[in-house]
């Protein structure tokens, strides 16, 4: 907890945490519906352009994760501060938000 103690922290960990989650979940999906679209006049012409796509989302996730960032971090302080500490259910609660954003 210590290696995450200030706003700027804990909200760079939320960042990095929710924009991988969020590239997964995509990639996971995006697997399902790519995995055989490769060849001339499919999808992806080579392996190396479905490779680029992937990089793109997530390019794209680590992006659109910024919004989580603040959010984060401005969370912690105030709920760390009021509480004298963050339980489960603060910690739920702030997933829950989280993942709407």
């Amino acid at each position: 907890m210590a290696g995450m103690a200030t706003v700027k922290q804990f909200g760079d960990f939320a960042r990095q945490f929710y924009g991988r989650l969020t590239d997964k979940v995509l990639q996971y999906y995006v697997s399902r519906t790519t995995a055989n679209p490769v060849g001339n006049g499919m999808r992806f012409a080579t392996l190396a352009a479905k490779a680029e796509f992937d990089k793109a989302l997530a390019t794209h996730c680590r992006e659109a994760s910024k919004i989580v960032e603040s959010f984060a971090g401005e969370w912690f302080s105030k709920t760390n501060w009021e509480k004298k500490g963050i339980n489960r259910d603060d910690a739920k609660g702030f997933s829950h938000v989280a993942l709407q954003n």
